[in-house]
């Protein structure tokens, strides 16, 4: 979330004094590259915690073993709910307060499907004017 927030301060100074069509397609790239960043970042940590074996197959967060990466899963979460770049990030940044806060709970290939659709799904129903309804996700 860190990181985030540098790229788009950056990127906002970066880009005054040009037209406002030119700020929204730059804004647009910069936030799809940062969707892309934030993919690997979790595809990373995934599989390191599926690698360490310290983790609870029992626990109330984890479900079925994932057969896709979590960065085809918000790739697919982005394009059948038309969900922002914006609320990934934040709900990203919910996951990392989520395990801060909370001890034993580990993002790995049992949690994540789990996990990062209620993260997106709340940041979504935070940020946007018009969310989905819970039957839609």
């Amino acid at each position: 979330a860190l990181v985030a927030s540098r790229l788009l301060s950056r990127q906002s100074s970066a880009s005054k004094g040009f037209s406002a069509s030119f700020t929204k397609d730059n804004d647009e790239r910069c936030e799809i590259m940062l969707v892309d960043m934030l993919c690997c970042v979790l595809d990373q940590n995934v599989g390191a915690n599926d690698q360490c074996q310290n983790f609870i197959v029992d626990s109330k967060y984890c479900g079925q073993r994932a057969r896709f990466t979590p960065s085809e899963y918000i790739k697919r979460i982005m394009q059948y709910s038309e969900t922002s770049p914006a609320c990934v990030v934040v709900g990203c940044h919910y996951l990392t307060r989520l395990q801060e806060q909370a001890e034993g709970i580990f993002l790995n290939s049992f949690t994540i499907q789990r996990l990062l659709i209620a993260a997106i799904m709340i940041s979504t129903k935070c940020m946007t004017f018009n969310p989905l309804k819970n039957t839609r996700w």
